[in-house]
């Protein structure tokens, strides 16, 4: 009895130590060694039991020992060796973690097949980007540094630095942000330098002293102003500028128009005592925010540089705020890949307005500015075979960017309803109908009072859809969507009275862009000397509504005090050079070889007269009483010869120059 006890004992101790055996050849201990808290395994430890980290830790599995129960997740690879990328800690890790992300390395040393390593950890900063000293580093380190869930270039602190060299932004500085797009100012660029840097703002267009050019050249709202002889141009009391005074959101097209990006959008400048206010009402860019899924910072990209974790996704917009969910704008989707969200895909933002019943331009209206009909829109229509009657002989007809198609598919005679066609081919239309069908449509045309002006211009017919009224019969609904004639409007390119004519009239006096000469000086100097003549241009005028030649431009003014200046040019445009330039003396060219000439006033006298000296005024000829040659006189030259007067003396730069 005693030898079969010890048996028994001797067997429960044999099963321990195989149960041993077996957790020291599944575990970290003994054969499977353990370097960084990674074992070389590569077994799926999830929801195995565990003692440490290294039972659930291994080549291809990350995981974290929690409870006694392990909880794993299979590595991704990767292709860059040393590569960092931001992840989010697992709650099996640190269930509080003191910031909520930390980073991977691809192949770390503990990995030996190309895969990202565990996500660790990291000791935030205060505030990334602000330290001088460690800015650069932070900024382009691909690291949450501060744990704000923003990183690099996307935090604050780091808008000095950049990442991808030779990549450009808008920029403007060395003036007020009042002042750009106001005038002639104008944004700039900056470029991402080897150093990630950026780089000093060029091609940028600041305030400049005001001249007489019909342009506000100091950006201030007023042209023209303060210069001498320039009539002032001001605005009119009450008039109203779009606006924008920022260098990324909101840029100008080829037409002069703004065209906005995410939430930005312009404002208005005001005319007040002749000169635009300040911009008022614009939304400019700001910091992105990582929770809103819109475009904060305007540079037509959703939550760039947030935290996200691999494989979720969010919607997301790049159009104007102000038109999601309106006609054919909607959001799209934005996926989450090494830490960071990635493009925003299948959002559809405004597009050009095409006929095909949906609202391309997200305005609120649907094929504004169309042709005859709507893309897919069907209407009845007149087969060629006589031998059918009436409805019996209509066919289908398909709109097809805004063009209707052929005629097909004939029908039988069917049962009359109230639908504007003669269905049972008796001759009469809608006769003895008492419903129709619920949701069928008709055109119509209720309110023209000229019907020969229907597919004219912008008149069209309007619709009218069956349905059920209060009382639960079916009946036509009210005439919705026609437009009828109006008064033509001028300057919008439209036929609005339907007549044929697109702003007729005498609507516009030129056409646009249209330039013709002009002279707005004193009559009788237009070509003479420096009188040039100038140009009108043709261009749209808002008070009054058309298209009219606009100020002259460029035309020469004579001068009036001094009339003449030395200087070979008929400055009074009197058809005269010089005359009366030099109170004593002649006007006259020198030249010293190929140079240009060069103008001078010379005194006359005879050269004759012993007390002539080179250079020098003649006491004994008096200016106006003796008129000499150009050889003749004391201090002009053309030739050595007419240097005789002085032995030696030869004619350079037409002076007389003695040995």
């Amino acid at each position: 009895m005693r030898i079969l006890r010890v048996s028994r004992r001797l067997a429960l101790w044999l099963v321990v130590l195989m149960v041993g055996a077996l957790w020291t050849s599944w575990s970290c201990t003994g054969s499977t060694p353990c370097q960084n808290d990674t074992s070389n395994t590569t077994t799926n430890t999830e929801g195995l039991p565990c003692q440490s980290r290294c039972d659930c830790n291994n080549q291809a599995y990350e995981g974290y020992c929690k409870d006694g129960k392990c909880f794993a997740f299979a590595r991704q690879s990767c292709t860059q060796v040393g590569a960092a990328v931001p992840c989010k800690i697992p709650p099996q890790a640190d269930p509080s973690p003191s910031c909520e992300w930390g980073e991977r390395i691809c192949k770390p040393p503990y990995l030996q097949a190309l895969l990202w390593g565990d996500c660790k950890a990291f000791s935030p900063v205060a505030e990334e980007g602000k330290d001088p000293q460690t800015a650069k580093q932070q900024c382009t380190n691909n690291r949450d540094d501060d744990c704000d869930g923003k990183v690099d270039d996307a935090d604050d602190g780091c808008t000095a630095f950049c990442k991808v060299i030779g990549a450009e932004r808008p920029c403007y500085d060395g003036a007020s942000q009042d002042t750009l797009n106001l005038g002639t100012c104008a944004a700039g660029l900056q470029r991402c330098q080897p150093d990630l840097t950026w780089s000093k703002c060029t091609q940028q267009n600041l305030p400049q002293d005001e001249v007489c050019d019909r342009l506000d050249n100091n950006c201030n709202g007023q042209i023209d102003e303060g210069v001498p002889n320039c009539p002032e141009i001001r605005c009119k009391e009450g008039e109203t500028l779009p606006c924008y005074t920022e260098s990324r959101g909101c840029k100008r097209d080829a037409s002069g128009d703004f065209r906005c990006t995410g939430i930005c959008q312009t404002g208005k400048r005001t005319c007040t005592n002749g000169r635009f206010g300040s911009c008022e009402g614009q939304t400019l860019p700001q910091t992105e925010d990582c929770k809103d899924n819109l475009d904060n910072n305007c540079d037509g990209q959703v939550n760039e540089g947030c935290l996200c974790e691999d494989g979720k996704t969010q919607p997301c917009y790049t159009g104007p705020a102000k038109t999601l969910g309106i006609g054919a704008c909607q959001q799209g989707q934005q996926l989450c890949g090494n830490g960071v969200w990635g493009a925003c895909v299948g959002a559809l933002g405004p597009t050009p307005e095409r006929c095909n019943g949906i609202d391309d331009d997200c305005d609120g209206v649907v094929d504004n500015r169309c042709g005859s009909c709507r893309d897919g829109e069907v209407r009845s229509c007149q087969n060629a075979d006589s031998a059918l009657q009436d409805h019996c002989r209509y066919g289908l007809q398909v709109c097809f960017n805004a063009v209707w198609s052929q005629c097909f598919r004939q029908q039988p005679p069917l049962p009359e309803i109230c639908d504007g066609i003669d269905n049972d081919c008796n001759g009469k239309i809608d006769d003895g109908c008492k419903s129709c069908a619920l949701g069928f449509s008709r055109e119509c045309f209720d309110r023209f009072e000229e019907p020969e002006k229907l597919g004219v211009g912008r008149c069209r017919k309007g619709t009218q859809i069956c349905r059920l009224d209060q009382s639960g019969t079916l009946e036509f609904g009210p005439c919705t969507g026609q437009i009828n004639p109006t008064k033509e409007i001028c300057g919008n390119q439209e036929d609005d009275d339907c007549d044929g004519q697109v702003d007729e009239n005498d609507c516009h006096d030129c056409k646009e862009g249209e330039t013709r000469p002009c002279y707005d000086q004193p009559t009788g100097t237009a070509g003479v000397g420096r009188c040039n003549w100038g140009v009108q241009i043709c261009a749209y005028n808002k008070e009054k509504n058309k298209d009219t030649f606009g100020a002259c431009i460029g035309a020469g003014a004579p001068l009036l005090d001094p009339s003449e200046i030395c200087n070979g040019i008929d400055d009074d445009c009197n058809g005269q050079t010089d005359e009366n330039a030099c109170l004593n003396g002649s006007c006259l060219p020198t030249q010293d070889g190929n140079d240009p000439p060069r103008y001078q006033c010379f005194k006359t006298c005879n050269p004759d007269d012993a007390s002539c000296q080179i250079g020098k005024d003649c006491p004994s000829c008096a200016v106006g009483t003796e008129i000499c040659s150009l050889q003749k006189f004391c201090s002009y030259c053309k030739t050595d010869a007419d240097c005789k007067a002085v032995t030696g003396a030869t004619c350079k730069a037409n002076i007389c120059v003695s040995p």
